[in-house]
């Protein structure tokens, strides 16, 4: 007896298992790299335990990391903003010594000066004011930095409540960190 094997069932048959082996791979891959993460407490300079995290830690930390890269992008246009008022800064400064002069026990506010330092008080306002709708993104994603940062804080918390009152360092991931301590 011979079994006929169309073209097209044959077709989906192999879809249907490439499929299904991707899957499993894609599950496996992802079950051992959440295995992998660990908190790594430290006392003294000393490891002094090595505990596995559960889905719900691994979730929270992937979130709060994840978040950490926008963050940074945000930070870009800040950064920006602040050569910019560097400049600025030192003109202004420069100018404050010579708004107000003492000589022979008389005080004398040079009014220039002062005009000069309001102008660029003004200019410093107008790039903070450029800068205000990046200053808003970059305010929010603190706040929700801060919430994720709460959440793995609290996801944590039961894995080392055993340390709650020692002074102690957590370093999170997949292996042991090389790091440097600073007691």
């Amino acid at each position: 007896m011979r079994t006929i094997i169309s073209k097209s069932n044959l077709t989906m048959s192999l879809i249907a298992a490439s499929v299904i082996t991707m899957t499993a791979t894609a599950v496996n891959a992802a079950t051992e790299a959440k295995q992998e993460y660990k908190i790594f407490v430290y006392q003294d300079c000393q490891k002094v335990d090595e505990i596995p995290m559960n889905e719900a830690q691994i979730t929270a930390y992937q979130k709060l990391n994840g978040l950490e890269s926008t963050m940074r992008e945000l930070e870009i246009p800040v950064d920006e903003m602040e050569e910019e008022l560097a400049s600025y800064e030192q003109e202004f400064e420069q100018l404050s010594d010579k708004i107000v002069e003492e000589s022979e026990g008389a005080i004398t506010v040079n009014k220039a000066m002062i005009k000069q330092h309001e102008k660029i008080a003004q200019k410093m306002q107008a790039v903070v004011s450029a800068y205000q709708k990046d200053l808003g993104l970059l305010e929010k994603q603190a706040n929700v930095i801060q919430a994720a940062a709460h959440q793995f804080e609290q996801a944590i918390k039961p894995s080392i409540k055993q340390y709650q009152n020692q002074h102690i360092t957590i370093n999170i991931g997949t292996h042991e960190p090389d790091w440097q301590c600073h007691a």
